[in-house]
């Protein structure tokens, strides 16, 4: 297990994807904060990642705390934070409309 498999939520599919972009220590981690790497574990994979395993678990690891005892605002201020940096808004960021007025998954 490496240094980053010691903190708070994080398990051996995160420590993976954290090192496959450069991530392999706590410092590193809290330099580019859990924001940062998440979009960048994203554009790695291709795909969305689900942000309570990933994104919240990446702030509770820097906290030292359960993903799980995060607030809604926080949770809220993370998913903001994220729209953001892909360059949308809110907290459906991960979400596009379609022609229906439904909502589908974008292709990050």
């Amino acid at each position: 297990m490496n240094a980053l498999g010691r903190l708070a939520n994080l398990g051996p599919t995160i420590c993976r994807r954290l090192a496959e972009v450069g991530i392999k220590d706590r410092r590193t981690l809290a330099r580019v904060g859990p924001v940062g790497a998440y979009v960048s574990m994203v554009h790695a994979a291709g795909r969305l990642l689900p942000v309570c395993y990933y994104l919240y678990s990446l702030e509770g690891a820097l906290r030292g705390e359960d993903w799980r005892c995060l607030s809604e605002h926080d949770k809220e201020r993370l998913r903001s934070e994220v729209g953001v940096l892909q360059g949308k808004r809110g907290r459906d960021s991960a979400r596009e409309p379609t022609r229906s007025g439904r909502r589908r998954r974008s292709t990050v």
